[in-house]
């Protein structure tokens, strides 16, 4: 009998997480009073959220007390969902309120972590002091959700001081860590920053992810700064997307790199055999070699391209000049 209760329950939950995703926040609150026995963990939990996705900070809240005088089951991420309700609700006295109200556990960052996924900046920062008043160790998702919303914020600065201080906090920054830290400098236009970054980021022997990369590359790319792009795609032991790709030829192209746009196409032609990319990087290496005036490798790029029946597109201007540059070179 306790087992089909805990099935009935775990499949509610299912159902209450659908209502969640789907903002039917009311739909959710139906099944909770419709329930026979005392929700556990796990369902209450996906109320919560339910209620939380839906804005409703007040019934999140009157939910709370509830569940605390029926005494059913609540951990610190219950208690994080509804401050995280207050958060996005403007309402950061009662969020501050309730916050302070938790008896201090192994958990409780638990909760103020959650409540950091609504906050701004300096609302983050004051979260982060209320956590140290409270005796409450920040963690290593404390400081990460802090410094993607310096990511998010623009704030690049802000975001190393806080990666120095994990590392006086004896805190080793990881792949979000950085991650965040590396896009915020892009958005800042600081792409030495991020190659910096990058580096610090192999010192401590972690491998670099798809998500690291692009935002690196964004960072140089910003910059134009192709070059440090191509060589930190080709050393990241990462395989590059097409947009990657796409972004790199017609950046190299653009700024006359022609070498490195035939050595980028090589590497394409080895990953890809789909017509449209290789169409893409045929007419890349012809725009370099154009602006480059190395009319030859145009000419026998060009060749290439009708021979494999790929449709041509690039000023015809610029190729008929190169065209009569060449015969006059070899009359």
């Amino acid at each position: 009998m306790v087992w089909k209760q805990a099935f009935r329950l775990r499949a509610a939950a299912a159902r209450v997480g659908q209502f969640g995703q789907a903002k039917k926040w009311q739909h959710a609150v139906a099944l909770l009073h419709a329930l026979k026995v005392p929700p556990d963990l796990r369902f209450l939990g996906a109320v919560l959220v339910a209620v939380e996705r839906g804005s409703a900070w007040q019934y999140a809240a009157e939910l709370l007390a509830e569940s605390v005088r029926r005494r059913w089951e609540l951990d610190a991420v219950a208690y994080g969902t509804v401050a995280l309700s207050l958060e996005r609700s403007s309402q950061r006295r009662f969020s501050t309120q309730l916050l302070q109200s938790l008896a201090v556990t192994d958990a409780t960052h638990k909760a103020f972590n959650v409540a950091l996924l609504g906050a701004a900046l300096q609302r983050g920062r004051e979260l982060m002091l209320l956590m140290q008043r409270q005796r409450v160790a920040p963690d290593i998702v404390s400081y990460n959700s802090l410094i993607n919303i310096c990511d998010r914020e623009h704030q690049w600065s802000q975001s190393l001081q806080l990666l120095a201080l994990m590392r006086r906090r004896y805190l080793a920054p990881n792949l979000v860590s950085f991650g965040s830290a590396i896009s915020a400098c892009a958005k800042g236009a600081q792409w030495p920053r991020s190659l910096i970054l990058m580096e610090q980021l192999r010192r401590q022997c972690l491998q670099p992810n798809f998500v690291v990369l692009s935002a690196c590359m964004d960072a140089c790319a910003s910059g134009r700064q192709w070059i440090h792009a191509l060589r930190l795609m080709q050393s990241s032991g990462v395989s590059p997307n097409l947009a990657m790709f796409n972004t790199l030829l017609h950046g190299l192209a653009a700024n006359s790199q022609w070498l490195q746009v035939l050595e980028m196409f090589k590497l394409l032609q080895v990953q890809s055999g789909d017509d449209g990319v290789l169409q893409v990087a045929y007419c890349a290496v012809l725009v370099a070699c154009a602006t480059s005036t190395q009319w030859s490798q145009a000419l026998n790029f060009l060749q290439r391209m009708r021979l494999a029946s790929l449709p041509i597109q690039l000023p015809a201007g610029r190729l008929e000049m190169g065209v009569t540059y060449r015969n006059k070179k070899t009359a």
